[in-house]
């Protein structure tokens, strides 16, 4: 059920990926704030540096502006914030391909199941029409 990735960080395979944009992930982010959940990450720092990291290597995807996608890999489903038991959420790792660190997010249940599933397929679909 959990597998160990190289970072030690252990990944539910019971969860399915998700991919957002980073518009998407700006809602996200905002509603994760009002709600107070433990981890949040500091949007216009991480839109910053992933773009700069983007557009100088452009080995894995390319920079699209707020329409760049970025993949939700599922922790596992919190409960609590500050200390307090809140409504469910989800803990998230937020990955871009080693372009920048990931980092954690927790996503509001409905925002979380909302969010399109990834698909490797078409992504790679994607990348080879946007190539010609």
């Amino acid at each position: 059920m959990y597998d160990i990735s190289k970072n030690e960080h252990a990944f539910n395979d019971k969860f399915e990926l998700k991919v957002c944009s980073l518009r998407t992930l700006k809602n996200i982010v905002n509603q994760s704030i009002i709600n107070k959940y433990n981890r949040v990450i500091d949007y216009d720092l991480y839109f910053k540096t992933l773009k700069k990291a983007m557009i100088k290597e452009q080995k894995i995807g390319f920079w699209n502006g707020k329409n760049t996608n970025v993949l939700i890999q599922p922790v596992m489903v919190h409960q609590h914030a500050n200390l307090e038991r809140v409504e469910d959420h989800m803990r998230c790792l937020i990955q871009t391909g080693g372009q920048v660190k990931m980092v954690f997010q927790d996503i509001p249940m409905n925002l979380f199941n909302e969010l399109d599933s990834f698909k490797w397929s078409s992504i790679k679909k994607s990348l080879s029409e946007l190539r010609q």
